[in-house]
């Protein structure tokens, strides 16, 4: 079985697109803090949900996040897998766009997925990323960014009645998006 990467991810990255088009005109002044601060940030692409704690430094951010995905097939035995998946992003900020609302980046996300469902599967999912941070007041930022995806993984099920366990690798590459709401305290 491989993930399916268009589905959502599809609308993440056309409405990602928007937002960072519509964004880019607008000149605003904002006043950095300075120092590292913290944030908690809600992400999703319409399969996945992740929550996580940013850490902003001067020109870097890691998030470590968890949450859940959620994909539809169409196969005789799997019409629905639910998973579990953790990981972090790593995003750079250039010093000379850090300073205005709309502040773009560049980074890669690493997540490892679990789902069971009939079957039980383990994946590893790298995304290298460009993206974008609007900053609607002091405390709450929302954004976005599209990326190459590659991922691996191995799934582990049994297709008939019969008691035969069938071990599947996987490998799966394309575009892929996601937005997200962050709250800093």
């Amino acid at each position: 079985m491989k993930r399916k990467w268009i589905g959502g991810s599809l609308v993440a990255v056309v409405l990602t697109l928007g937002l960072v088009s519509a964004l880019a005109a607008q000149e605003m002044e904002y006043s950095e803090g300075g120092g590292t601060q913290f944030g908690i940030q809600a992400s999703t692409n319409f399969e996945q949900m992740l929550v996580g704690l940013k850490i902003q430094m001067k020109d870097f951010a890691i998030t470590p996040k968890v949450g859940f995905f959620v994909e539809s097939f169409k196969t005789d035995n799997v019409d629905a897998l639910f998973g579990f998946e953790f990981g972090s992003s790593f995003d750079w900020y250039p010093s000379k766009w850090r300073e205005g609302r709309l502040r773009p980046y560049i980074g890669d996300s690493v997540l490892f997925s679990i789902g069971k469902q009939d079957e039980t599967g383990f994946w590893f999912v790298d995304d290298i990323h460009v993206g974008a941070e609007y900053w609607l007041s002091d405390s709450f930022s929302f954004g976005g960014n599209v990326g190459v995806q590659f991922g691996f993984g191995e799934s582990r099920y049994t297709p008939n009645t019969v008691g035969v366990v069938i071990n599947e690798a996987n490998f799966s590459f394309g575009l892929g998006g996601i937005l997200h709401l962050t709250y800093y305290f």
